[in-house]
């Protein structure tokens, strides 16, 4: 079956308002980005695709929040680099992003400290939408969506791909408007201890010096390699008096004082 699409994004108005709009989504198989460009003339609204990306989930587990964050990071990159190329020639209003995924919003609008993989990237975000407005749009009318999963080319015709979301013809009183008020547990799971980042910025001294614990995702592995580390400089000092070395397995209380360790100072 044939398909064709207008490459005329514009109209031929002369007074005009431009709007960009993005949407991004995510599955455990791929996540993708697309924008859309919102005009509206003295003859309607009229939206259209201008571009979009996909990329493949990496193959190494994530969550879905996680995933639906990188989505969100794609389009950030990909809508600034379509501003860049637009707004020589036109007049942009306002640039929205759209995601469905409420955990991947709450991290981007909250000042928490997460954890190194959830902070990289929503600091990467705000870097690149710092004057973009965020909102929440339901998984129904995400048109990202569609390119996330596999379809028939028959229903790729005929869903909102090309077109947009149909609430985008209508005004801004009547687009989605879902607030995002409370802490979901994955976006808690990703939070670190607030005593932990306090102390962490002021250690000086000590195997503070040796283990980097920027580099860590999660308390669990940097206690692991502390506990790894503490006990390495233990069994040198074992050895110097021809003791004999502790085991190399890791018990609950060497993860107990790799914890002490971070938090007394």
């Amino acid at each position: 079956k044939s398909n064709s699409v207008d490459r005329f994004a514009l109209c031929n108005c002369k007074d005009i308002q431009v709007d960009l709009h993005g949407f991004c989504d995510s599955s455990i198989d791929a996540y993708c980005a697309c924008v859309y460009v919102r005009v509206v003339c003295q003859l309607g609204v009229k939206f259209n695709l201008l571009t979009s990306k996909c990329r493949l989930a990496p193959s190494q587990f994530h969550t879905i929040p996680r995933l639906e964050l990188m989505s969100c990071l794609l389009l950030s990159k990909l809508i600034v680099a379509v501003k860049q190329a637009v707004e020589c020639e036109l007049e942009l209003c306002s640039v929205f992003c759209w995601s469905d995924s409420e955990v991947a919003l709450w991290w981007i609008r909250q000042n928490n400290k997460w954890n190194i993989l959830v902070q990289n990237r929503v600091e990467l975000i705000r870097q690149f939408t710092s004057t973009f407005h965020w909102s929440h749009v339901p998984s129904h009318l995400n048109s990202s969506d569609i390119s996330t999963r596999s379809i028939s080319l028959h229903k790729f015709i005929e869903s909102s791909w090309y077109n947009g979301p149909s609430f985008l013809l209508k005004s801004i009183a009547e687009w989605p408007d879902q607030k995002i008020c409370s802490l979901h547990s994955y976006a808690e799971e990703e939070q670190l201890s607030e005593s932990l980042v306090t102390n962490i910025h002021s250690i000086q001294t000590g195997v503070g010096l040796v283990v980097d614990c920027q580099r860590y995702g999660s308390l669990g592995k940097l206690l692991r390699v502390t506990s790894y580390v503490l006990q390495f400089i233990n069994n040198i000092r074992l050895k110097i008096n021809n003791q004999e070395l502790v085991s190399q397995e890791l018990t609950t209380e060497d993860m107990e004082i790799a914890q002490r360790h971070w938090l007394k100072f």
